[in-house]
């Protein structure tokens, strides 16, 4: 015998919860207090907006679905599944009210490393200014002289380069232009 929306809604409210569950469930914070919880989005950076958009959305994914099923589409569920027990339909909800819960969390916690991740990367430049400029300035210098250029006419820039940046990888080919030419 299939049920109407009334039937369905008055069983459904009678449902006893399990006291485990019932806590577990007081446990999930609301949306305000983890607004609150959360840096300003300028201090959290798009990864964060990102992640937490993402996990927004698989709730409501998750909502939605439990929405259709107990909402919009009970008739048909109570045809497929006439023969089951109204409790053992409430304990497989439960169950799945579960596991959405476990994804949940599992989502948060995927979240909170990688902002761990992206807070501990270091915002040092990854090559020196200094050696970028006279490893340029030695290269350039060699270009002339493979186009033909005198090494007098480059031979003042050259030694700038070494007196300008020692110890660098562009001073060091400045010197080798120096002694081979």
């Amino acid at each position: 015998m299939p049920l109407d929306d009334e039937q369905l809604d008055e069983l459904l409210r009678d449902v006893s919860v399990p006291r485990d569950l019932k806590a577990k469930l007081l446990e999930i914070p609301n949306h305000e207090s983890e607004a609150t919880s959360f840096p300003p989005r300028s201090i959290a950076g798009p990864l964060r907006s990102k992640s937490y958009t993402a996990m927004l959305g698989t709730i409501a994914a998750i909502a939605a679905t439990v929405l259709v099923v107990l909402y919009i589409a009970p008739s048909q569920v109570a045809e497929i599944e006439s023969n089951v027990d109204e409790s053992e339909t409430v304990e497989m909800l439960l169950a799945e009210l579960e596991q959405n819960q476990k994804s949940m969390n599992e989502l948060l916690r995927f979240q909170e490393m990688a902002n761990e991740q992206t807070h501990s990367l270091s915002i040092e430049p990854i090559y020196d200014p200094d050696e970028t400029v006279a490893l340029a300035l030695s290269m350039s210098w060699q270009s002339s002289l493979d186009q033909g250029a005198s090494l007098e006419s480059v031979e003042e820039e050259l030694e700038y380069v070494v007196a300008t940046y020692p110890n660098t990888q562009g001073a060091m080919q400045a010197r080798q232009i120096l002694q081979i030419n």
